[in-house]
């Protein structure tokens, strides 16, 4: 697979560009990829999400509900870790660690491809410019300075060296990578949720009927004590 990256301006001097909000949709095509690179996480969140119902059973409608208010990041992965570690055994948990390693690593390339500014120009007619929206920012604060104004050629020379040249292959190779992360994870989830939508099946036809003694996901210590009172 192609790792390689996007690449900076190679001019030295400056060229014209336009980061307006519509500027992407001047090249169709491309802007198609950064909806694809989206998609493509969404379906990585929905899986895990899908996972997690399955290992939590009949606590899942709220289990699930609270995973989905958790907006920040790190609290999210937590709630996994938690759920996984109580759910899972440890031989389980390892596997499913390091599938959740490897789609970490993918985390930032979403993470620029959403939350970049997106811009063209007439010297890159088969590519996208990407920019930190944070440097977007400070670039224009600078030159609100008058202070500034003999060195604003200068500031947006540097703004410019900061932008990095997108192409085609860049977004499929960052498209591709998370379907790989995908894959492995839906080949480790596959027996747990199979098993869940069978036994639902199975107790709309017997609601009496118990879970099967094989299940694949690990027993709750707290059902095992009360069990034992």
């Amino acid at each position: 697979m192609d790792l390689a990256m996007p690449q900076p301006i190679h001019y030295s001097h400056l060229i014209s560009f336009d980061f307006s909000p519509e500027a992407i949709l001047q090249r169709p095509e491309l802007a198609a990829h950064v909806a694809g690179i989206s998609a493509q996480w969404n379906e990585i969140e929905a899986r895990t999400a899908a996972f997690l119902a399955a290992l939590l059973g009949g606590e899942a409608r709220t289990g699930i509900s609270i995973f989905f208010a958790i907006t920040n990041d790190g609290a999210k992965r937590a709630a996994i870790d938690a759920i996984s570690g109580l759910k899972l055994w440890p031989e389980q948990r390892e596997e499913f660690q390091k599938i959740l390693r490897a789609i970490n690593e993918r985390y930032g390339e979403r993470n620029h491809a959403i939350h970049g500014a997106w811009g063209v120009s007439p010297l890159y007619p088969d590519a996208l410019l990407w920019a930190d929206i944070r440097e977007t920012v400070l670039l224009h604060v600078e030159l609100m300075d008058e202070r500034n104004a003999p060195a604003s050629k200068k500031l947006r020379l540097d703004f410019q060296k900061k932008i990095r040249v997108w192409k085609k292959q860049d977004f499929t190779n960052i498209i591709e990578r998370l379907k790989l992360e995908y894959s492995k994870l839906f080949d480790f989830t596959r027996p747990f949720i199979d098993d869940a939508l069978f036994m639902a099946n199975l107790k709309s036809l017997d609601p009496a009927r118990e879970p099967h003694p094989w299940s694949r996901a690990r027993p709750d210590p707290s059902e095992s004590e009360s069990g034992q009172q």
